[in-house]
């Protein structure tokens, strides 16, 4: 698959430690230059922890453990 780069926000999701496309990002969150088929993306879906709708990481299906900061 040729690279596909974009400047994208990124999250971490520090429970299964995912590295994910943030559709949500904080205010002045960074915006990393990345090849986007690199990267999962955050979902939109019901909030597992609280039945809401949100952009929730894919695997663990919440958004309580997901970060702006990487490192």
């Amino acid at each position: 698959m040729e690279p596909k780069i974009e400047k994208v926000n990124l999250c971490k999701c520090n429970n299964c430690g995912n590295v994910l496309i943030d559709h949500n990002p904080q205010t002045d969150a960074k915006f990393y230059e990345v090849n986007v088929h690199d990267y999962d993306e955050l979902i939109m879906d019901v909030d597992k922890e609280d039945g809401e709708r949100a952009w929730i990481c894919p695997k663990c299906l919440t958004d309580s453990c997901l970060s702006d900061e990487l490192n």
